[in-house]
């Protein structure tokens, strides 16, 4: 039977280390050979417990030739040593046995930090005269060529135990010597480790902090610089900035002078604070800070510096102190705003009073002798209140100024005023109490205006985006702002036409160009031109359309912009021919426009309707006029509208989309897809525009996809099924049923885990039909010997647990795990199976025959701790009781 290959991990020292990353093999080698050579002893270098075969020196030709090679001989080579060294414990431990081969051989281990790593071989000798007839015998079991087999005993040699010890004990010593060098090794690797791993560290923080760090010669070269230091002094790289003479940084020379003077006094400079001039040539401010480092006799080695870029810092300071000398003079003539100064007390709750006001204060706020008042939040209306202490906090926390907009009430007007506030906090350091300085203007005017500009721009806005003419703004010969009926239109994103490259012209069909590019000239002349007038137009993809645009000319940013209004009229074109006809036409155009419209107003009543959404729920525009909404949807969802639209009124300007039910005035039922916008209008009431388009076919699609998706999962399911059953397949023998040998071999590894884990025990039968090829000879192969399998297979399936694995392994071979079975048990129920199958006649061909099989079982833990030690000995015991003449059952011994 072929043996388990799956290899063993490796032993790793402390964690990290292989036996091999700290031995070098070369060296060793050629110190075995001289020692085989010299006394005439083999040696082997194995690991543990992997038993990888690192150095052979000296080796006989009855292990090399034969042995090592015959698939089953090997096999007992291995298992020989696995019980040669599994007791070694310790260094200079010796232990001497008879391998079952008939070969004589010794071992010693190489341990380090613990860890039992390698073992050292001697031997391949014989402690007495060999048995020739056994071995004869042996070999002709192994299948060898019996003469150049037992020619190779003339060259064995025999000794006496204590012969053999000799070398095993310089062995020893050879072993303790590898570990120690092994030790050391691991140690100077260790070491090696930690410092790379320190330089490392240090490089990284020598980079990565954001200040410069250098060190330098006092003659005024860099030795070494982080990337902080090359990026304030402006060098492209470390081969500039080390070849460069630092004196020539120095605005000042003298600068340089003083500061070397005051190295010479110090031996350091901390915050000297001076210009320089970067390799860009850029004037900058710095701090230096720099030691001396001197050797053990006090020369000086280098400098150690910490150089900082305060240019910015000392820009602002500079600022500050002349902003200071103004800021008197313009608090005292302050005219049209008020200055003042602020204290929040956090003994008093928070609570803000003034500390300075400029004249001009008391007339802005309304408020009589400010100063004197307690708290200043009593006068911000309580919508604001929060808001306005959200920025004082954030302000006191963070130290950044605020621009406030809020509400107050103005005592000597009676009314409530808005007010724009600008200012910044100063804090103490004790924080008892934290000072505002800032800025009041009264702003009730501009927020009003304001206020009325926004509720013009929403309705603006609204009737841009829901109109069904294209709209533009078009500023130098590009566009500001199109609406989205010009994407409609032209199919060309709203993106795409403001980018800057994009050309208007490429809209504008050949035939046309001219003509716009005439009206810009006369524009550009103040000559007065229509405003009204008809061009060419392409879409993006080459299609022309005519289209009629309506332009006006406004004040925007420095010049003047063109705002245009386009409208499709290209069925116009072609079926019109007098103006008032265009116009009905255009008109019923809008009417009989495919989306349904509506406007609503916050009681849900109808207030318009176009012709086509009246006819499309098979009403009359004056049967829904005046009637409420809600009357046209479905009745299970009138609640849901009722719930939508009061969120619209609460969310003005915002557009809004839901898909619902109507129901027509026929008593069927329609899907629209709604989009709902609130807009306020400047007598302040507010009106919903809702746009409906009927979905219901696609509703129905939807329905139709559900259903088609549900079919596809069942063919999913049925695949699944089919891919089960394949899996099964690749795991079973298609003769017997059973399992086979692929997945017998990952299940023994994981019932051996499970035992392991557990701790109970676990036997491994391996069973082997006996006469396999006399059965073929005899009644042939299909009738005779797969019935003979198929029988074994049918009483073993018949007679195992549940939880027993039974495996066709191979051939005639049968292999069965049977969980927390003790040996003692499997052999009984083995020797039952045997019976039991004794007991079948098979029927093949009219000729009737019964077959018997022999086994071979060994048990974990008492045979073995891996699964290739527990085959190896269920392998062994089964070769025994074939050898015992067959129908038999064998335990390993």
């Amino acid at each position: 039977m072929k043996k388990n290959n799956k290899k063993l991990n490796e032993n790793l020292i402390e964690n990290k280390y292989t036996f091999k990353e700290l031995i070098n093999l070369e060296q060793l080698e050629r110190l075995f050979a001289l020692f085989s050579a010299s006394t005439g002893f083999t040696i082997g270098l194995m690991t543990y417990p992997e038993q990888e075969l690192l150095i052979s020196t000296g080796w006989r030709k009855i292990c090399t030739a034969f042995h090592r090679v015959h698939p089953v001989s090997e096999k007992h080579c291995k298992a020989s040593n696995l019980e040669l060294t599994r007791g070694l414990k310790k260094l200079r431990e010796i232990n001497i046995s008879q391998c079952k081969n008939g070969m004589v051989n010794g071992a010693t281990p190489i341990i380090i930090r613990g860890a039992h790593v390698a073992n050292l071989f001697t031997g391949q000798v014989f402690f007495q005269e060999p048995d020739m007839a056994y071995f004869k015998k042996q070999g002709e079991e192994y299948g060898y060529d019996i003469e150049a087999y037992l020619k190779t005993f003339e060259n064995i040699p025999v000794v006496d135990e204590e012969k053999l010890r000799k070398p095993l004990k310089f062995l020893s010593e050879i072993a303790a010597t590898l570990a120690e060098e092994g030790l050391k090794n691991l140690e100077n690797n260790e070491v090696i480790q930690r410092a790379e791993k320190s330089e490392e560290r240090y490089r990284s923080l020598f980079n990565s902090v954001p200040v410069g760090i250098y060190r330098s010669t006092p003659d005024g070269r860099f030795l070494d610089g982080n990337f902080a230091l090359m990026n304030i002094l402006g060098y492209p790289n470390s081969e500039i900035m080390l070849s460069s003479d630092i004196q020539n940084l120095y605005l000042e020379i003298e600068d340089r002078k003083k500061e070397l003077n005051l190295i010479e006094e110090n031996d350091e400079v901390v915050d000297y604070i001076i210009q320089l001039r970067r390799y860009d040539g850029e004037i900058i401010w710095i701090k230096d800070s720099l030691k001396v480092v001197r050797d053990f006799s006090g020369k000086t080695l280098y400098f150690y510096g910490r150089l900082e870029d305060i240019t910015e810092q000392t820009r602002v300071e500079n600022a500050l102190r002349k902003s200071e000398a103004n800021l008197r003079a313009f608090m005292d003539n302050a005219r049209g705003f008020g200055v003042y100064s602020t204290k929040v007390e956090r003994s008093q709750g928070r609570k803000m009073s003034f500390t300075f006001v400029s004249p001009s204060v008391d007339e802005i706020t309304g408020i009589e002798n400010p100063t004197e008042k307690s708290d200043l939040f009593q006068y911000v209306h309580k919508d604001d209140i929060a808001r306005v202490k959200r920025a004082n906090k954030v302000s006191r926390e963070t130290g950044k100024s605020f621009d406030q907009d809020f509400r107050s009430y103005h005592t000597k007007k009676e009314e409530w005023r808005w007010f724009h506030v600008i200012s910044s906090a100063v804090i103490q350091d004790n924080r008892n109490f934290t000072y505002f300085n800032g800025l009041i203007l009264d702003i009730t005017k501009q927020k009003r205006i304001e206020i009325a500009l926004k509720e013009e721009e929403t309705k603006y806005r609204s009737v841009i985006e829901q109109s069904n003419d294209v709209i533009y703004l078009l500023y130098q010969d590009h566009f500001e702002m199109v609406n989205p009926k010009f994407t409609e239109i032209f199919e060309v994103t709203a993106e795409e036409a403001c980018a800057p490259e994009f050309d208007f012209m490429t809209l504008v069909a050949s035939k046309s160009r001219s003509l716009l590019k005439e009206r810009t000239q006369q524009v550009a002349r103040g000559e007065n031109i229509p405003l009204r007038y008809e061009f060419t137009a392409l879409k993006k993809d080459g299609t022309e359309i005519d289209m009629e645009v309506t332009v006006s000319y406004i004040a925007y940013k420095e010049g003047i912009a063109t705002q245009g209004i386009l409208r499709d009229i290209t069925e116009r074109k072609k079926t019109a021919g007098a103006l008032k006809e265009s116009e009905e036409r255009y008109r019923a155009l809008f009417q009989d426009n495919p989306s349904m419209y509506f406007t609503v107003n916050e009681s849900g009543v109808v207030l318009s309707v176009n012709s086509y959404g009246a006819e499309h729920l098979g009403y009359r525009i004056d049967e829904l006029v005046g009637e409420e909404v809600l009357g046209v949807f479905h009745p299970e969802d009138k609640k849901t509208v009722q719930n939508y639209l009061a969120e619209c009124f609460q969310d003005i300007g915002h557009t809004k989309r839901w898909e619902i039910r109507k129901i027509r005035k026929d008593g069927s039922q329609l899907w629209v897809h709604e989009r709902v916008r609130v807009i306020k209008k400047a007598d302040g009431e507010s009106i919903a525009l809702i746009v409906c388009d009927d979905i219901t076919e696609r509703k129905k699609s939807e329905k139709e996809l559900v259903e088609s998706n549900r079919q596809l999962k069942l063919h999913i399911d049925e695949i699944e099924k089919l891919q089960f059953e394949l899996r099964e397949q690749a795991l079973r023998d298609p003769l017997t049923g059973l399992f086979n040998r692929r997945y017998m071999e990952e299940a023994l590894e994981q019932e051996l885990a499970k035992a392991r884990r557990r701790g109970m025990p676990l036997s491994l039968v391996v069973l082997d039909l006996d006469n396999l090829k006399k059965i073929n000879d005899g009644n042939g192969h299909f009738t005779g010997g797969d019935e003979a399998l198929k029988t074994l297979a049918d009483t073993l399936r018949k007679l195992c647990r549940t939880e027993d694995i039974i495996s066709r392994y191979g051939g005639d071979e049968f292999l069965v795990v049977l969980y927390d079975t003790s040996v003692e048990i499997a052999c009984k129920r083995a020797i039952e199976w045997k019976e039991a199958l004794a007991k079948v006649k098979i029927d093949s061909s009219g000729n009737e025959f019964s077959v018997t099989f022999s086994a071979g079982i060994a048990s974990f833990p008492l045979h073995g701790s891996t699964t290739e030690e527990i085959l190896v000995n269920a392998d062994d015991a089964l070769y025994r009781a074939k050898k015992d003449g067959r129908d038999k059952v064998a335990i390993y011994v």
